[in-house]
């Protein structure tokens, strides 16, 4: 489960959302950027697909795997290594 931030454009719809492993590293994130405000806790929430948290880069686990079926304890372990290959 991740958190997230949510981008608006000028009318108020969300366009686009930033992931976070953690509330801490919400916040920290957006004290940190002149482009964010911290808009306070929204977190538990489920996501599709795997992501790197914007603050410290820890993965986070999605749901599903590449091809949209759940993703098993194996394929998570291997989207791990890959990404910390790639860091």
């Amino acid at each position: 489960m991740s958190h997230i931030h949510l981008i608006e454009d000028e009318i108020g719809d969300v366009v686009d959302c930033i992931y976070f492993c953690s509330d801490w590293c919400n916040e920290n994130y957006c004290n940190n950027s002149e482009d964010y405000e911290y808009q306070g806790w929204y977190g538990g929430v489920e996501h599709d697909c795997n992501e790197l948290c914007a603050n410290c880069e820890e993965p986070i686990r999605g749901l599903t795997n590449e091809h949209g079926t759940d993703q098993t304890d194996e394929e998570w372990e291997e989207w791990k290594k890959e990404v910390n290959l790639n860091l």
